[in-house]
């Protein structure tokens, strides 16, 4: 790879497309009768659910369904499979598409609205009633890992995923035999994937032989779906079919429409892919 990239002037395949206009974008895909989706996201960064008041939401101008997980579980009945599962990893920890019985960061989804237009299905969403029951929450991984800490899920019995354990020849004799010795902390703050456009998928259920077709800004589709090419960002990779995407899907099933779900710029930033934290 070094010889070929690293010093070289590589030729980038899709530059003309979209420099030309000729980009394909999620939000460029409206067919008719196309329906719109919102989230109902938690504003607490740990908390049970108790219950969720949809009968308002339900009954405004516009609406055509609001669901929770529950309503779902004959479609996914567990939380989602470990993208990249890992030996170490003897029980992942992956979210449920919506949250089930508990919330674990700020910005979760619980609900999604489904409505003739994006403002209807934005008003209809705003008016869905939480009653949330805060838990103690824990945002340092140091913290996170010490005795008596917040336990980030409750079903866990620790905080500590895995451990991992390396070694690199005699490296106590290495620095028994060291004049000097400099010890650092060094800390690499979390990232997030982020967009050229809003996060946004269009499901479309086919009428004849149960085919879904899903348009998505991932490039990393991983279920029994028709995914064709769509321009969009270079970052977002696992989260946007396999995660909230599923949501839309099933949505599209239970209303049997075309559904598109498609966030505002600030709406669920917080429930993106996070390249964690390292120190």
């Amino acid at each position: 790879m070094s010889a070929r990239y690293f010093g070289a002037s590589v030729a980038r395949l899709e530059d003309p497309r979209l420099v030309s206009g000729a980009g394909r974008y999620v939000d460029d895909i409206s067919p008719n009768g196309l329906l719109h989706a919102a989230f109902v996201r938690s504003q607490l960064a740990h908390a049970n659910i108790r219950h969720c008041d949809l009968t308002a939401a339900r009954a405004m101008p516009g609406v055509v369904g609001a669901f929770t997980m529950a309503d779902f579980a004959d479609l996914a009945a567990g939380p989602m499979p470990a993208l990249v599962p890992h030996p170490l990893l003897k029980t992942p920890i992956t979210p449920y598409p919506l949250a089930l019985e508990e919330v674990c960061h700020v910005g979760e989804a619980i609900v999604i609205v489904v409505a003739t237009s994006r403002g209807a299905a934005e008003d209809a969403a705003a008016a869905v009633v939480l009653d949330l029951e805060e838990l103690p929450a824990i945002a340092d991984a140091i913290a996170a890992v010490k005795p008596g800490a917040p336990r980030v899920h409750a079903n866990r019995e620790s905080n500590l995923a895995a451990t991992l354990k390396a070694g690199f020849g005699k490296i106590d004799d290495v620095f028994a035999k060291a004049d000097h010795i400099v010890s650092e902390t060094i800390t690499t703050h979390r990232g997030g994937c982020h967009s050229m456009e809003c996060r946004g998928v269009v499901a479309l259920p086919g009428s004849q032989d149960d085919a879904l077709t899903v348009y998505t800004s991932s490039q990393s589709p991983y279920l029994g779906a028709q995914v064709p090419r769509c321009d969009g960002p270079p970052v977002v990779e696992e989260e946007e079919v396999g995660h909230r995407s599923l949501v839309v899907e099933a949505a599209a099933d239970r209303v049997g429409n075309l559904l598109a779900g498609e966030a505002e710029t600030g709406d669920g930033v917080e429930d993106l892919g996070v390249e964690l934290g390292a120190l």
